[in-house]
Order: C-alpha cells, then structure tokens, then sequence
C-alpha cells in the first residue's frame, strides 16, 4: 500500500438503501451529493448488477449527467466503485489506493444494500452529515477504512 495515503485520515459515511440500491436510488443519492461535491466526471470500476454489463465497463470515465442518465432504469446495482473527479484513474485492482488518492470522492454501492462514501474534504463531509440522511459515520486512517472487496 502506499505509504503516504495509509498516513492520511479519511472520512467513511455509510447508510443502508431501502431500495436495494436501484438505479433510482443512485440517481437521488448523486443529485444530493452533486449539491455538496461539485462533480465534473465519475469513473467506474468493479459494477455489478441487474444490467448488461457492456453498459458499464471498469475505468469508464462518464460526466455526471451521462451517468446519471445511465443509471436511471437499472432494476438493481450489487457491486460498484464510483471514482468521482479522479485526476488520473489506475485500472490496476492492486492499486486501488491510487485511484481513492486521486479521487476527490468515492462511492462504494456494496452488497446490494449500502452506500459508502470515502473522502479527505472534511468540509464537504460535514455538509453531508447535516442533511437528512442517518449516516454512520468514521474519521480514520486509510488503512483502518471498511472498504468491501
């Protein structure tokens, strides 16, 4: 891992999806977060779900409106990163911490129920958890983070 990201804090939110992450849901989660994050491009990686899979190829880089028309009439998401406004994207899956380094925001949708979000932007973070959302929240290192593989 690398040495200088395992060093930084982060911030981990996480909530459990009624919906069992729908394309809907996604949809009214990135329309929230897009209020918070300014949100110029999301790469995916790691998507599985309730959909052809050509739809959405790992290190697909899509501006938040194509995405979000994408994503709209997907029954269901089990399995997803979203890199959102990653500088420089690593198709690697060893280096997975380079691409949550270069990301100003990630998005886990993880085992067809939650949403977790990572990210160092305590300011935008704090946003995030005075809204409407019961978020579980955690401030940690890098490497104590609960990211699901």
């Amino acid at each position: 891992m690398n040495k200088f990201i395992n060093n930084e804090y982060w911030y981990q939110l996480s909530f459990e999806d009624d919906n069992c992450l729908s394309g809907e849901s996604v949809y009214q989660f990135l329309g929230l977060l897009s209020n918070i994050f300014k949100i110029d491009n999301v790469i995916l990686e790691d998507v599985v779900g309730t959909f052809d899979s050509s739809k959405f190829p790992d290190g697909k880089s899509l501006s938040l409106i194509e995405f979000k028309s994408e994503i709209k009439d997907v029954v269901q998401f089990d399995w997803a990163f979203l890199f959102i406004n990653c500088s420089e994207f690593n198709d690697d899956t060893d280096k997975i911490e380079d691409n949550f380094n270069n990301s100003e925001v990630v998005i886990r949708l993880a085992d067809d129920t939650y949403f977790y979000i990572y990210s160092k932007n305590e300011l935008n973070i704090k946003k995030l958890i005075s809204g409407s959302i019961e978020l579980e929240f955690r401030h940690c290192l890098f490497g104590d983070l609960e990211i699901l593989y």
